[in-house]
């Protein structure tokens, strides 16, 4: 009996196609939704992996290793969590592994450490528990946060808060922490910098923001050293979604009713536009409407000063 040739096209075999790596689709864009990924990771020829490793690392590597050993890394450890993780997931005390695997193939010691959850500052969430991976004699430090499974709820799990993290480092690097790699295996995980333990005293937070997250999670365990090292429940604004050209709009129109030059604002909505220009201005009026509505509210510095005090 002879195939169908519609039955070859679409065989599993034939399912998966060629895609742009994830690392570059993630950073470029947004992807609010996980399905998309996980779609994208079913369906196309992708690794499951995503970002590159430390520059501390790379430099430790020929440039045309750095590929090789990136690989080697993300298996180390989806081995690791693998064979580790309800050990690690469960512990009322702290774990201090010689991390010997990994030290070994960047030729220096390595150590991981997980605390307990019985310890005061556990590092642990809802939807998951941050280690320390250190490289001593590299004098480096990284955080790695190991997520419980594929838990997703509202803007939370791996799914989310990874597709997020790179984008919004990418987009605003000055107020959230670099992510160096992260990978989408059957125990997620994200490694960062690491930012230590001191609680902050100043976030970094521009004044149009392209990135915000809830007032519920600006509290002081979700940032270090005036950076979000959280990213649960974090989304891009309106501001942030918009155009390079509407947002320039919108810059030009706040400043001017900030400053009440009325004759620049005049000049702004009674000048002669096109039909493209004309929508380029409502869009950002809208969007200064907005701004401008809800600018007397708490800042996000205030809101996290005040969730401080409260916490006290």
């Amino acid at each position: 009996m002879k195939k169908n040739k519609n039955q070859d096209i679409f065989s599993p075999e034939n399912i998966k196609c060629k895609h742009v790596s994830l690392t570059h689709w993630l950073r470029r864009e947004f992807v609010p939704r996980p399905a998309m990924i996980k779609n994208t990771i079913k369906k196309c020829v992708v690794a499951e992996y995503i970002g590159s490793l430390p520059k501390e690392l790379r430099d430790r590597k020929r440039k045309e290793q750095l590929s090789d050993y990136t690989r080697f890394f993300v298996k180390i450890i989806n081995r690791f969590l693998k064979e580790n993780f309800y050990d690690l997931l469960y512990s009322k005390e702290d774990i201090y592994y010689n991390f010997k695997e990994m030290g070994r193939l960047f030729y220096t010691d390595c150590f991981l450490e997980i605390k307990g959850s019985r310890s005061k500052n556990s590092r642990r969430g809802g939807f998951g528990f941050v280690g320390k991976l250190s490289f001593p004699e590299l004098k480096t430090a990284y955080a790695l946060k190991i997520f419980y499974e594929d838990m997703e709820v509202a803007r939370h799990g791996a799914f989310y808060e990874v597709a997020t993290a790179f984008n919004a480092g990418k987009a605003e690097p000055k107020s959230n922490n670099k992510v160096h790699l992260a990978s989408f295996s059957k125990f997620p995980y994200m490694l960062s910098d690491w930012a230590g333990e001191e609680t902050p005293i100043y976030l970094n937070e521009n004044k149009y923001k392209i990135f915000d997250m809830k007032p519920i999670e600006i509290v002081a365990r979700n940032f270090r050293c005036g950076k979000r090292i959280d990213f649960g429940d974090t989304y891009r604004t309106a501001y942030g979604a918009a155009s390079y050209r509407v947002r320039k709009m919108f810059r030009k129109i706040v400043f001017a009713s900030e400053n009440e030059y009325t004759d620049e604002l005049n000049k702004i909505f009674y000048s002669n536009y096109n039909y493209l220009d004309k929508k380029v201005l409502k869009e950002a009026a809208w969007l200064a409407f907005l701004y401008c509505s809800y600018n007397s509210s708490l800042s996000n510095v205030e809101k996290f000063f005040q969730n401080i005090n409260n916490e006290r």
